[in-house]
This record gives structure tokens, sequence and C-alpha cells, in this order.
């Protein structure tokens, strides 16, 4: 039996290439409480409870703009993949 590999790349480049994380609800993430939310020109920054003192970015509102997010992250010192990667909240 032989597989076909060009499908077998188009299905890993599809897995590869999602656009954003589906949006969720606050209680649908099992993660850290939601204390805080920021907005900015950018949209909403979700923020929640961590270990150590302060906050932890959790994820984004609904509200946001990718490409300007990208920007509003590297001004805090923080890295542009969690656009891709942290949950987007309906707000």
């Amino acid at each position: 039996m032989t597989t076909n590999p060009t499908t077998t790349q188009t299905d890993a480049t599809a897995a590869r290439t999602t656009a954003r994380p589906q949006q969720t609800t606050p209680a649908d993430f099992g993660g850290p409480q939601i204390v805080d939310t920021e907005q900015t020109d950018a949209g909403t920054l979700v923020w929640g409870d961590c270990e150590k003192p302060g906050k932890k970015l959790i994820g984004f509102g609904s509200d946001m703009d990718p490409e300007a997010m990208i920007k509003e992250l590297r001004k805090r010192n923080h890295g542009h993949g969690a656009v891709r990667n942290l949950p987007v909240f309906e707000m």
C-alpha cells in the first residue's frame, strides 16, 4: 500500500497555516482567571493571574486587528507569535 506524498504534504501545510485561534469565551478557557482588560488602538489585551507578582497576557478581545496588535506587542516587549497562539475572547 502506498501513500500519496502530495496529499500528505498538502495536509501538513494546511495544518500549519491556520490564520487565528478560534474565538472562545473566558468560561471555555481553562487557564488563569481574567483579572484585567486593556483597550489599545489595535484591540483589547486580556490579562490574567500568574504565580509571580503582576499579570500575564492570556489572550485578546474579538476586536483585535492582528497586524496592529503585532506592533502593540512589540512596544510591550512581547513576541508577535502571541497573536497566533493565544485565544481570542468574545468581548
